[in-house]
């Protein structure tokens, strides 16, 4: 589901991110049968339901509207100085961060406490609410992960009581942390705290030169896209204007009989009286009013608006034949048939492979080095891989 809407992302607005691993609280249900003794001594089965918690490495879709990478970073964000995300959470969810490992339970319960402070407020509405409208939105919540020295770290997790054992060499530390109302409430060493790489992963539809945000299917087809846009109106206004009509009045031979409240009533109606001006030397009547039908240009504006889909798939690479589409150029045979859609699929295949080496190779290799640090996970379980992706 999380992958499908990354996916989506990418060939909307160019870029999907997908977050993880990163430590979720997992609750499992057990019920099973259990034999226990009566009041008279006999055994019998009862059900027994025991509600187990644990941490879990998970993965989730993260919107790219929320995601801010160091600006330096080029079109790689794990050679930025740091990552930060934004969310929005509810108390009960601020409130179960307390059962992740490392987060400060007395500075949750002290932010509970308090109303939610919007840190950055970048829509229209939020600038109209007031103070006490402000208050009942969800916690702004920040996540950040980055390179911070010793000595700052050293003095944050002092401040907040937790202090942490460093290796008494290491001059930076890879650090992620959790920000809301203006307060830390978790700081602790990155997992890998070897490599220090973010838990971010991003998928561009097409690659842009310098930067790690991609270029989606509207932006390459935007100069078609204006082309489709402007014959659209241009023939929604010529249909208006040609199921309407253009009269010639000679107003000096006819005149419309006033209705009661107006004096000279021009307006074109459905049904209306006219009559023929006293002195009037027109012998036809119908010679002083004539209809002009006004050019329907349907036609060739259709031939623009089929241009303009051609050009955008020539553009976007994206033919309609992957859409299902059929029309004169479908083959009859199966081997043409065959080679068309391999044809009108070979764009796709390059996007999977960027969904490849974006997303899926860097994810799988920090999962596994996941588990290479778990300490419950089996010696047995833990060696050295190489990942092959083949969704192109």
């Amino acid at each position: 589901k999380h992958h499908r809407r990354v996916i989506q992302d990418g060939g909307r607005i160019g870029t999907g991110i997908v977050k993880g691993p990163f430590t979720e609280a997992s609750r499992t249900i057990v019920a099973y049968k259990k034999s226990m003794p009566d009041e008279m001594g006999q055994a019998q089965d009862i059900t027994v339901v025991e509600v187990k918690e644990h941490l879990q490495p998970a993965a989730k879709h993260v919107s790219p509207w929320k995601v801010y990478p160091d600006p330096s970073c080029g079109e790689n964000i794990q050679d930025g100085e740091s990552i930060w995300e934004e969310c929005d959470m509810g108390r009960s969810a601020v409130q179960k961060l307390a059962k992740l490992p490392g987060y400060s339970k007395r500075a949750i319960a002290d932010i509970l406490r308090q109303d939610p402070m919007r840190m950055t407020e970048t829509t229209k509405e939020h600038e109209q609410l007031s103070d006490g409208q402000l208050s009942k939105l969800p916690y702004q919540v920040w996540f950040f992960y980055c390179t911070m020295k010793r000595e700052d770290f050293d003095l944050i997790q002092n401040d907040m009581n937790e202090p942490m054992e460093l290796d008494k060499e290491l001059s930076d530390v890879y650090v992620q942390g959790t920000i809301i109302n203006d307060q830390i409430i978790h700081l602790v060493q990155q997992p890998n705290e070897k490599t220090g790489a973010f838990p971010y992963h991003f998928f561009n539809w097409l690659h842009r030169e310098g930067s790690c945000w991609g270029i989606g299917i509207p932006e390459q087809g935007m100069p078609a896209q204006r082309v489709i846009n402007a014959a659209a109106r241009r023939e929604f206004d010529n249909a208006g204007y040609s199921a309407g009509m253009q009269l010639l009045l000679d107003l000096e031979s006819i005149e419309p009989i006033p209705v009661e409240g107006e004096t000279n009533n021009l307006k074109i109606q459905a049904i209306k009286l006219w009559r023929k001006k006293v002195g009037a030397t027109a012998s036809d009547m119908r010679q002083a009013m004539h209809a002009i039908q006004f050019p329907n240009a349907h036609a060739q504006l259709s031939w623009i608006i089929e241009f303009g889909i051609r050009l955008f798939e020539e553009i976007t690479n994206i033919p309609l034949v992957t859409q299902g589409w059929s029309g004169k150029t479908t083959p009859d045979t199966l081997g043409a048939t065959e080679l068309q859609n391999s044809n009108a699929n070979q764009m796709l295949r390059d996007v999977a492979a960027n969904d490849d080496y974006g997303v899926i190779v860097p994810f799988v290799k920090q999962l596994y080095e996941w588990l290479m640090l778990d300490d419950t996970v089996p010696i047995e379980e833990k060696g050295d891989i190489k990942i092959f992706a083949r969704g192109s």
